[in-house]
């Protein structure tokens, strides 16, 4: 494989991804978050379970074009073209800072999540929580 080859299919591939762990990490909580709105504030639930997909991608979107393969070596296309280890690097690069940032992305939407959960049972009246135990 040429370097310019392998430059087009290891930053698709990085996107590609980066897309995918989002799409799977979303796919993994979408069960959980339904059920912690399962009672509470059917529609900020919903909202919030529709916007966590969005969400992730965005994130590792950003991460994904953040990352730049020129540097102080590295002035022009042909010079990224011709160090093959650069382009290997500035790949890793970016595939830890779509990690990063899905994670950075993930707490932000828990700490959302949280806040959002504590407000619903604070509005809910005394006896709905005996009444859901009783019916599981």
């Amino acid at each position: 494989m040429t370097n310019e080859s392998y430059l087009y299919v290891s930053y698709f591939a990085a996107a590609v991804g980066g897309i995918t762990a989002a799409l799977l990490t979303a796919a993994l909580l979408r069960p959980a978050i339904r059920q912690a709105f399962a009672d509470a504030m059917p529609p900020l639930g919903r909202f919030l379970r529709r916007l966590l997909p969005p969400w992730l991608i965005l994130a590792v979107l950003f991460a994904f074009m953040a990352t730049s393969y020129m540097d102080c070596s590295h002035h022009s296309y042909e010079d990224v073209v011709n160090d093959r280890l650069h382009m290997e690097d500035v790949t890793r690069s970016q595939a830890t800072g779509m990690l990063a940032f899905l994670s950075v992305s993930l707490l932000a939407y828990g700490l959302v999540l949280t806040v959002a959960l504590a407000v619903s049972h604070r509005k809910q009246p005394e006896g709905s929580g005996e009444s859901r135990s009783e019916e599981l």
